[in-house]
């Protein structure tokens, strides 16, 4: 909602002020002269031609004394814009409004703009936009025996981020990093499939939201839904992790054994959990004593050797003595699938800051 300000020549109604007692301006109705024909051309709500109804036509227009008139338009103009919603909720979107003399050419009717902005002095704020900048153009339109003219109004719009970031893109980053906890939870304890589901199921319903949130008309794909999708995807495959964890916690606690292949693939993983827990650290020499004799450096480098060795050896006994179970190759893929779905969680969030930045 808001008015145009138009004005035009008409020099039929020019007059004299002082054969007239020195009047300068004449009030008629808009009915009563000429006026320019205006229609709003990218209207939603169809073809609309301002002033063309009984409540504009009984607006007043001024007429001065130099044949100059000046009429003050209210106008309801719903527009259709073109929107990209590739980052929402921090997206920022351009609408214009068409003004053309339909069938008149330039030659006919020229408009000109008055000024290369809009007045913004009767804006109220909007709670779901906020005005970044207002503008004034012209487009030409070719009628194959004439151009026709169109003015064109411009506004900038920044959707307003707060509700989208605090009811949706933080619940969504809390519920990737809940994912990774799933890990964390021992199997024994019952809980960790429904915690699963349940993170899985909250993703569902966002996405849901935000598809009733992101208009449908845009011919981008939101990356908050991208996002979403990508979350979501990730939670299916911890869920189905998690079962694989369940079964091994079943299987031992069922008391059974480890196939060859899978004790050998569990051993391994054990041997370098083990051989990093026993790192050899090498002595540090008091501060004032010089280690410049090449005979001290080779028995350092031989007494390393010796060390390493006997790590392995250390691992190797350890791991004859500790049978290889499914308890153990659970607890080994759950460190693996922390490390794994930490690494897919990250890059994904990443890679969407990063559509949105740029």
């Amino acid at each position: 909602m808001g008015s145009l300000f138009v004005t035009w020549l008409d020099e039929r109604l020019a007059w004299n002020t002082s054969e007239w007692n020195g009047v300068r301006t004449v009030n008629f109705k808009l009915e009563e002269v000429w006026r320019p024909l205006l229609v709003h051309e990218n209207s939603a709500i169809g073809i609309e031609v301002l002033g063309d109804n009984s409540n504009h036509r009984s607006i007043p227009v001024i007429v001065f004394s130099n044949g100059f008139l000046y009429w003050l338009s209210p106008a309801y103009l719903v527009s259709f814009c073109q929107v990209d919603v590739s980052k929402f909720p921090f997206d920022t979107q351009t609408c214009q409004f068409e003004i053309s003399s339909w069938m008149f050419g330039v030659d006919t009717i020229n408009f000109i703009h008055i000024y290369d902005y809009i007045s913004l002095s009767e804006y109220e704020q909007n709670g779901e936009f906020e005005v970044l900048d207002t503008f004034t153009s012209y487009k030409y339109d070719s009628l194959g025996i004439t151009t026709a003219k169109k003015l064109v109004f411009g506004v900038q719009l920044k959707r307003r981020y707060s509700y989208y970031l605090v009811n949706l893109v933080l619940p969504v980053l809390v519920l990737q990093a809940l994912g990774i906890v799933i890990f964390l939870v021992p199997a024994s304890s019952g809980e960790k499939l429904s915690f699963a589901f349940t993170l899985l199921l909250s993703l569902t319903v966002l996405m849901s939201i935000v598809s009733e949130k992101v208009p449908t008309t845009s011919l981008q794909v939101s990356t908050l839904s991208i996002y979403l999708l990508g979350g979501a995807f990730i939670s299916g495959l911890e869920v189905m992790m998690t079962v694989v964890s369940l079964i091994l916690q079943h299987r031992h606690d069922e008391g059974k054994q480890l196939t060859p292949g899978l004790r050998n693939f569990t051993t391994k993983l054990y041997n370098i959990q083990t051989c990093l827990k026993n790192k050899p650290k090498r002595k540090v020499e008091p501060e004032g004593k010089n280690i410049s004799d090449d005979v001290s450096i080779d028995k350092d480098i031989m007494q390393l050797d010796l060390d390493v060795k006997s790590a392995w050896e250390e691992v190797d006994k350890s791991s004859v003595e500790k049978e290889m179970t499914y308890k153990e190759l659970n607890h080994a893929l759950d460190q693996i699938c922390v490390f794994g779905f930490s690494f897919l969680t990250i890059t994904l969030t990443l890679v969407c800051l990063f559509r949105v930045a740029f």
